[in-house]
């Protein structure tokens, strides 16, 4: 067992566009520690919960917040293919939006106190929070933003490196102290939506443990496209509510201290120095440790960052039939997920 000082740390998960859900986490928190910014010692993200987690760094205020996100995500659904429109560059508008949204001196701010979980190419897991300037700690959280072939394939860079989306090898970055996390997929995760009533089971990926139940598998395709404005306040008011549910049955987090049980990562997982290994997390169901997902899991892994190196460092090099062959279903399939999505939103 370990405790927790009156100083919070923090992990927000990648979660693309679900990323209000961590706004409405923020705004319950304020709602019990009004000051949360002091209180907080680090904080912990990866693509969209880095944004969020800086956006507590600098104290901004929640409306504000919530008009950029809603101004961008809504322009994005009435964009055909949405972010799979490679004419629409993502990346620019975000960078925008960060420059005009974050102070001069917020690498300062960030510095030793935001740590962004990327994967620096091939693929291995990289935590930053040393920035040098406001431009540095943007092109941070763009690249762990960054999800190859999504939004197009130019890789940003970091420092002369290319990194791209860290949910591809840690999306739950810890410290090595107790951490209360949260994500909007239910899982081995503090805050986070109530578990199905009839999950299949749990999985080990990517430095958290997920359940594994259709209601899941919605949520994650649901990060990768816009949705309307009515479905972002709904995100909005369920990260509140599953918040202050934590909350009213974790009191002790308003306390000077915090009672916590030890975290462990999967075997074949290897956090960082800085990756952690204690957190708040419920008790889960049995774990998929030697199965056929997990050795497929790998295997893609593999095979991405083949798919990487070629386009990184081979970019005169023809893509090979079974790779062109692969991408296009890959995006057909996509597309074909973002209409349907799209319909049911304009029927709902």
């Amino acid at each position: 067992m370990s405790s927790l000082n009156k100083n919070l740390q923090l992990t927000f998960s990648g979660c693309g566009f679900l990323g209000i859900y961590h706004l409405g986490v923020v705004d319950c928190l304020r709602s019990y520690i009004p000051n949360l910014r002091e209180r907080v010692d680090k904080i912990y993200g990866c693509s969209a919960g880095c944004l969020v987690g800086m956006m507590v760094l600098c104290d901004k205020q929640m409306s504000e917040c919530l008009g950029i996100v809603k101004e961008v995500v809504v322009e994005l659904s009435e964009i055909w293919g949405g972010p799979l429109n490679h004419s629409v560059n993502f990346s620019d508008a975000l960078r925008k939006n960060l420059d005009s949204l974050l102070p001069p001196n917020a690498h300062e701010i960030a510095t030793d106190k935001l740590f962004i979980s990327c994967t620096k190419f091939p693929y291995s897991n990289e935590i930053i929070s040393k920035f040098d300037s406001k431009e540095e700690l943007i092109s941070a959280m763009i690249a762990s933003s960054y999800v190859p072939g999504y939004a197009g394939w130019k890789f940003p860079e970091y420092r002369g490196e290319f990194y791209y989306d860290g949910g591809l090898s840690n999306n739950l970055p810890r410290g090595k102290d107790p951490n209360i996390s949260v994500a909007p997929f239910c899982g081995e995760i503090d805050i986070c939506p109530e578990p199905s009533r009839f999950p299949f089971t749990k999985m080990q990926l990517a430095g958290h443990t997920l359940e594994i139940s259709f209601t899941n598998i919605w949520r994650i395709i649901s990060a990768l496209f816009p949705m309307s404005a009515e479905k972002l306040d709904q995100l909005f008011k369920e990260g509140k509510e599953d918040c202050r549910k934590f909350i009213e049955s974790h009191p002790e987090i308003l306390k000077s201290e915090i009672t916590t049980k030890e975290y462990k990562y999967p075997e074949d997982f290897s956090p960082q120095e800085e990756t952690g290994s204690f957190s708040i997390i419920r008790k889960g169901y049995q774990y998929i440790t030697d199965t056929s997902i997990v050795g497929t899991i790998h295997v893609w892994k593999n095979w991405y960052a083949l798919q990487l190196w070629e386009t990184l460092y081979e970019p005169k090099k023809k893509v090979s039939g079974i790779t062109s062959y692969l991408t296009g279903k890959v995006s057909e399939s996509l597309g074909i997920i973002y209409k349907l999505t799209s319909r049911s939103t304009k029927t709902n």
